[in-house]
C-alpha cells in the first residue's frame, strides 16, 4: 500500500512531535524548516534544561487553568485529554529521556526536565527516532507559496512552492510557531498560511516576558532578586468608548491584527503571582512576572493604565510587619537607619525603602517616628511601580494569539475549514504559563496532528468555496 505523504512546516517542539507521530503511523514525513537547525529554539526553554511538562496537568480540574486564549480556551482541555501527562511521560521514557521532578517553593507542583538537565538530550532524542523512521528534514528552506487542491471527492493535494523546489503532499501539518523569541526562528513568518486559507488569526502580543517600568531607580537595584508577591492591577481613562474607538482604529490594518476578547478572556481587574522577582535595569522579571506578563501586554495594547504592586515580605502580614519593625527600633536604637534593615532586606532594597521613604542613612534609628514606621512598611508590602510596556518579542517565551481555537477540531487538530489541513503548536490561539505548559502543549497538539494526518480516511464536507486555496 501506498504511504501517505505528510508535509510539515516548522521544525521546533510541535514539529517535531507531528514528525515521528506522523512517521510512527506510516506516513512518509518530509519538514521544512526555514532556518538552517531543527530545534534551536528548544535548546533554550527551561534555562536550557527544558522543562518539558509539569505533573500539575495530572489533575484535569488543574490543568485548565494554566491554559489561556483570546477565541476559545476549551480546546485546551479537549487536547490535553487526547495526549496529556503520562501520555508525554510515556514516550518520552520510549525514546530513552528520563524525567526529573523538581518542586519549586513558590508552586506546589513539580516540574518535569531531562534526568541529564540538558535540553540538548529531549532535541536529540527527537531527531534520533525520526531519523529511524525516515523523517526527510530539509533545512534553510523558504517558502513562498501553498496550494491546496481537492483532486478528488476524498482526496487532497498541497503544493508547497520554495525558493528551489516544490514539494506536494496528501497532508500538511503547519507548526510554523508564534513570535516569540525570533532569533530562534520563531519569527511570525508563518502567519500568512492559515491567513490565506481562510482561518482567524487573533493577534500577536508577546507573552512569559519582563515588564518595563518607571522608574529612575531601577539602575540601582537591578541584579537584586527577591521572593515577591506581585499584583498586577489595570484601569482605564475613565472614557471607554474614545478608548473603544481607539483600539479598532489601530488594529483592523489586516487579518493577522485582529484582536479582541472573547468569554471568559476577558480581562479582570488584577492579577496576582508569587516568586522570585528578579529588578532589572529597565523594571522587573522572573517568573512571578512572566506568570502575569500576558495581561499586561493586552491591557497596554488597548490604552488601559498598568501597574504592579510588589509585596517584599509576602510571608508576614502588614501588622506583623509593623511590630517587627517597633521592636528594631528599640532594639538597634544606637544605630543609624543605614543598618535597620540589615539581614532583614537585600542592601540595595533597603537603601530603596529608606531613600523612597524620606530617611536618610546617617539618621539615628531612636529618632524614627510611628509615622516613618507605617510608611515603610507600606513601601515593603505595597511598592508600587508603573508599566509602560514589555520587553517585547525577543525576550518573550511565548505568544498570545494566533489561529482562533474554535475553528480546529481539538480530536485530530484538522482545520474546520480546509481538508487535510492540520495545525500544532505555538501558532494556535492558545498559550500557556510558564512551568513546562507550552512545551506540552507542542507535544500534545503535534502528537495529534501527526497520527491524524497519517491515519485519516474519511473526510469531512467542506464548502465548495475552500476547493482551491492559493497562499502567495
Amino acid at each position: 500500500m501506498k504511504k501517505k505523504k505528510v508535509i510539515i512546516i516548522g521544525g521546533g517542539a510541535s514539529g517535531l512531535m507531528a514528525a515521528v507521530s506522523a512517521a510512527e503511523n506510516g506516513a512518509e514525513v518530509t519538514v521544512l524548516e526555514h532556518t538552517a537547525a531543527i530545534g534551536k529554539k528548544l535548546l533554550s526553554t527551561g534555562n536550557g534544561r527544558c522543562n518539558f511538562t509539569n505533573s500539575e496537568l495530572k489533575d484535569p480540574k488543574k490543568a485548565l487553568r494554566h491554559y489561556h486564549s483570546l477565541s476559545d480556551r476549551s480546546l485546551a482541555k479537549k487536547v490535553l485529554d487526547n495526549f496529556g501527562y503520562d501520555d508525554t511521560l510515556k514516550f518520552f521514557r520510549r525514546i530513552g529521556v528520563e524525567p526529573k521532578f523538581r518542586s519549586y517553593a513558590y508552586d506546589d507542583s513539580r516540574y518535569v526536565y531531562p534526568m541529564s538537565d540538558q535540553a540538548s538530550s529531549v532535541l536529540r532524542a527527537l531527531k534520533l527516532q525520526a531519523d529511524m523512521n525516515n523523517v526527510r528534514f530539509i533545512t534553510s528552506c523558504n517558502i513562498y507559496n501553498v496550494t491546496h487542491i481537492n483532486t478528488s471527492p476524498s482526496t487532497s493535494l498541497f503544493v508547497v512552492n520554495a525558493e528551489n523546489a516544490a514539494y506536494r503532499s496528501d497532508a500538511l501539518i503547519i507548526c510554523t510557531g508564534g513570535n516569540a523569541a525570533p532569533k530562534t526562528g520563531s519569527d511570525g513568518s508563518g502567519f500568512n498560511f492559515p491567513c490565506a486559507f481562510g482561518h482567524t488569526m487573533w493577534g500577536f502580543l508577546p507573552s512569559l516576558c519582563g515588564l518595563k517600568c518607571h522608574g529612575s531607580f531601577f539602575k540601582a537595584i537591578k541584579g537584586v532578586r527577591h521572593d515577591c508577591r506581585i499584583k498586577l492591577c489595570m484601569s482605564s481613562s475613565g472614557n471607554e468608548e474614545f478608548e473603544e474607538k481607539n483600539r479598532l482604529q489601530r488594529h483592523m490594518e489586516g487579518p493577522a491584527d485582529n484582536f479582541g476578547f472573547i468569554g471568559d478572556n476577558k480581562l479582570t481587574e488584577s492579577y496576582e503571582s508569587f516568586g522570585e522577582l528578579q529588578f532589572t535595569e529597565y523594571g522587573i522579571s522572573g517568573i512571578p512576572v512572566f506568570q502575569v506578563s500576558r495581561y499586561a501586554s493586552i491591557a497596554l495594547k488597548i490604552g488601559k493604565t498598568v501597574r504592579v504592586i510588589i509585596d517584599m515580605m509576602p510571608d508576614t502580614s502588614e501588622e506583623e510587619l509593623k511590630l517587627k519593625l517597633d521592636e528594631r527600633r528599640e532594639l538597634l536604637a544606637d544605630r543609624t537607619m543605614e543598618y535597620f534593615f540589615n539581614g532583614m532586606l537585600n542592601d540595595k532594597l533597603s537603601a530603596l525603602v529608606t531613600d523612597m521613604a524620606h530617611l536618610k542613612p546617617q539618621l539615628g534609628i531612636y529618632c524614627l517616628t510611628d509615622e516613618d514606621i507605617d510608611r515603610m512598611c507600606r513601601l515593603i508590602k505595597s511598592f508600587s511601580v508603573n508599566v509602560e510596556d514589555t520587553t517585547g518579542f525577543d525576550n518573550a517565551q511565548c505568544t498570545v494569539g494566533g489561529i482562533d481555537a474554535g475553528e480546529i477540531d481539538p480530536d485530530t487538530m484538522e482545520s474546520e475549514i480546509i481538508p487535510d489541513l492540520f495545525f500544532a503548536g505555538e501558532l494556535i490561539d492558545v498559550d500557556g504559563d510558564c512551568g513546562g505548559y507550552n512545551l506540552q502543549w507542542a507535544w500534545s497538539t503535534g502528537a495529534i496532528a501527526g497520527k491524524s494526518a497519517a491515519c485519516r480516511q474519511k473526510r469531512k464536507i467542506y464548502p465548495e468555496i475552500f476547493e482551491n486555496n492559493v497562499m502567495e
